[in-house]
């Protein structure tokens, strides 16, 4: 019998049983490529770890179908089935009365909860893929609350051991880190026996804050250190619009903006945006009141009191749900407490529709505050991965709106088809050139981390080597043609791994890299240029089949054929390469014809996939959507205010 003991780094523990179970059937299973303190500091530890078994997605034929979510459907289920209870949903009902749908609002929470992109899942999908899928498990990783839940739904016989001692113990130095601070709070007020302390330490949290519109950024919507584009396609240049800069509050709710970095990076956006006046905020969470402290405890005991506990001489599945209900409720009470003081605005701008966390959602909603965002992704609106929640949502086309609308695990209220936020700049600063030129869009990845290309099936650096090597040799056979490598970043210059790809570059004329990154937009400049753009997956390949480009799109690699484009309209299929040999065909049929696809299968694409909606108007009907919702918001509240 085999037996596999899974710990999630390299350490003493892990190491020790290695010793222990050398020349057995026993194998030490390593999920990462984290060392423990021990061992970094002891580099003779680690010449022991050539036996180590590490969870490796890129020697075996393994389709990454985690892609997908939750593929197998085991959450969907599971969630499904515990809210048959009327006694549960009675109970959602009353602690969340402001919020439409509630129900299915905690079934998104818990899905993301149970991100089936866990570590568990994925431990679990590789051992299910392996010569080890018969193996008895002894897991020692540590998980979050329910994340058993996965393990009891495999068919692997396993023993986790200590699985929340990361949690428990996380958990208790929080709490002795609070209790000198109520130490003091409390003595401070028994000497001073004013009743005024309290009030003056929740100013900040009771204060009204008079903006309408609220704006939730991704923690690096203006990020100087890469080609990422600024998130300000939600900006107006109006001044007296209620959606310019300077009329906007600005809140980032992601630990990390914390206050230090948004106070590095205003004065950057102020001159970047031309404004004087930009306020951004960090979102602190509210603190608990004792009748807070008193909900949350009466929400837990009338949920932990009506659960079956034991199952079968073993813990109740609902038990894995009954907990994150819990931490849902907790994070929903302090947002609510944060946004207290931003109740007055009608909207919030959500900077990335899919990170929004569920909890904050809610609390805003429990202020009636209308949730805008821009749809992100393009593969988004076919996979069931991400469930959000948003009351409105900006998209790609109609026919990401339709499949928006029949995704079961989000809630978004209404879908406006505007394009892609970003291919206007498709149509600027457009610069034709004299030879063939092709942009090569690639992937980032991590540099200088030997073992990191073990754990991720398509991005890793064995796979970004590969896509290198096989443009270079078609460079070398059309020494004619031009080619540009262009990614987020151009780190990869400076990686040891990546060496022999970079001397190969330097000896071929018609290769350069492009390592401008102070212009933003760039890569849409480059590619509206281009005659051809070779890439890997990536939203802006996408972007620039939208605009009728011609693309050429590497999907496969050392251990998968179709990571993305299985998802994807079958119209779409035909930019999309399966093997190099392929690769080959499709670029010289480029050479040959001038095209990778016919003209009239462009245009239909164009037409029937993205609505013809990349036309360099995007922005302005973003605009014009936002203005209406505005108004309505403001005439419906008018409407009701007369009412009364």
């Amino acid at each position: 019998m085999k037996i596999i003991l899974v710990f999630k780094k390299l350490s003493l523990p892990s190491l020790f049983f290695l010793l222990l179970t050398k020349n057995s059937r026993w194998k030490v299973l390593v999920t990462s490529c984290e060392k423990s303190f021990f061992v970094k500091k002891i580099p003779s530890l680690r010449l022991i770890d050539k036996d180590i078994l590490y969870m490796d997605f890129t020697i075996n034929q393994i389709e990454p179908n985690v892609l997908n979510g939750d593929y197998r459907g085991y959450v969907k289920d599971h969630i499904n089935q515990l809210f048959e209870d009327e006694y549960l949903i009675s109970l959602m009902f009353k602690y969340f009365s402001n919020n439409k749908n509630i129900i299915h609002k905690c079934k998104i929470y818990l899905n993301h909860y149970f991100n089936p992109f866990s570590l568990q899942n994925k431990i679990i999908y590789w051992l299910e893929q392996s010569q080890y899928k018969d193996a008895t498990i002894i897991n020692f990783t540590s998980m979050r609350l329910g994340e058993k839940f996965f393990w009891k739904r495999s068919n692997f016989r396993v023993f986790n051991i200590f699985c929340y001692s990361r949690f428990i113990i996380s958990l208790l130095f929080s709490a002795m880190k609070r209790i000198p601070a109520f130490s003091r709070a409390y003595l401070k007020n028994i000497l001073n026996n004013k009743s005024n302390q309290h009030s003056t330490a929740d100013n900040y949290y009771t204060s009204q804050d008079n903006h309408k519109v609220l704006f939730f950024p991704h923690h690096d919507f203006f990020n100087r250190t890469n080609a990422k584009p600024p998130g300000d396609y939600f900006y107006s240049k109006e001044i007296n619009s209620p959606f310019h800069p300077s009329n906007i509050l600005h809140l980032a709710y992601d630990q990390r903006s914390d206050i230090n970095h948004i106070n590095q990076e205003t004065p950057y956006i102020k001159e970047y945006l031309g404004v004087n006046n930009f306020e951004y905020r960090s979102l602190s969470l509210g603190r608990y009141s004792t009748l807070d402290l008193y909900r949350i405890v009466k929400f837990s005991f009338q949920l932990l009191f009506k659960v079956k506990w034991i199952e079968r001489w073993r813990f109740s599945n609902q038990t894995t749900l009954i907990f994150p209900l819990i931490t849902m409720y907790i994070f929903f009470v302090s947002y609510k407490k944060s946004m207290n003081r931003y109740k007055g605005a009608s909207m919030a701008l959500i900077g990335f529709d899919i990170l929004l966390p569920s909890t904050l959602a809610l609390a805003l909603e429990h202020y009636k505050i209308k949730t805008v965002a821009i749809q992100e992704r393009f593969i988004t609106s076919f996979l069931n991965a991400w469930p959000y929640i948003l009351d409105v949502q900006l998209t790609i086309s109609d026919l990401t709106s339709s499949y928006l609308k029949s995704n079961n695990i989000s809630s978004i209220g209404e879908l406006i088809p505007v394009g892609f936020v970003r291919s206007d700049n498709f149509f600027d600063k457009v610069k034709q050139v004299e030879s063939l030129r092709v942009i090569v869009l690639d992937y980032h990845v991590e540099i200088d981390d030997e073992c990191q290309q073990k754990f991720w099936p398509v991005v890793n650096w064995v796979n970004d080597i590969r896509f290198r090597e096989e443009i270079l040799d078609l460079a070398e056979i059309y020494s004619n043609v031009e080619f540009i490598f262009r990614g987020k970043n151009c780190n990869w210059l400076e990686s040891k791994f990546h060496q022999k790809v970079i001397d190969r570059i330097s000896c071929l004329k018609n290769v350069s890299v492009d390592t401008e990154y102070n212009e933003k937009f760039r890569s849409y400049y480059l590619c509206a240029g281009a005659d051809l753009i070779v890439a890997n997956p990536t939203s802006l390949a996408e972007e620039c089949a939208s605009a009728g480009m011609n693309v050429i799109v590497v999907d496969y690699g050392i251990n998968y054929t179709h990571s993305v484009s299985q998802w994807f309209p079958e119209s779409m299929q035909d930019y999309y390469c399966h093997s190099f040999e392929e690769l080959k065909e499709m670029f010289a049929s480029f050479i040959n014809n001038n095209y990778v696809i016919s003209q009239n299968k462009r245009d239909k694409i164009k037409s029937d996939v993205f609505s013809n909606l990349t036309d360099g108007n995007v922005s302005e009907r973003v605009q014009d959507n936002l203005k209406l919702i505005y108004e309505n918001i403001n005439l419906n509240s008018n409407n009701l205010l007369a009412k009364l």
